[in-house]
């Protein structure tokens, strides 16, 4: 079903978006990310996902009070207040293959 649950907004994944967003140096869409998710979320009853085209509907299913949603929220305020904790999700840049025998 379109717009349902494997498309829906997971909240857990907010940690990712602000570690990229402070890759990228754009902490102010992390920053409003957050806000808008802190104020959404506790509201909601941090739930596990929302449905439809504009993330507003809590399914029927969607499970509330998830520590992952919860963990997710307070993963990106941490990677927001304090970036060198990106370098614990990030790769280097450019990685030697010349090191590596593949045939």
């Amino acid at each position: 079903m379109p717009w349902s649950y494997h498309n829906s907004g997971k909240p857990v994944l907010l940690w990712l978006f602000a570690a990229a967003a402070q890759k990228t140096e754009r902490q102010e869409l992390a920053n409003r990310a957050i806000a808008l998710a802190e104020t959404r979320l506790i509201e909601d009853g941090f739930p596990e996902y929302y449905d439809g085209k504009q993330g507003r509907l809590i399914d029927k299913e969607a499970r509330i009070y998830q520590t992952w949603t919860i963990a997710g929220l307070l993963s990106a305020k941490e990677i927001v207040a304090n970036s060198k904790h990106v370098e614990l999700l990030s790769f280097e840049e450019e990685i030697e293959s010349s090191s590596y025998d593949l045939s």
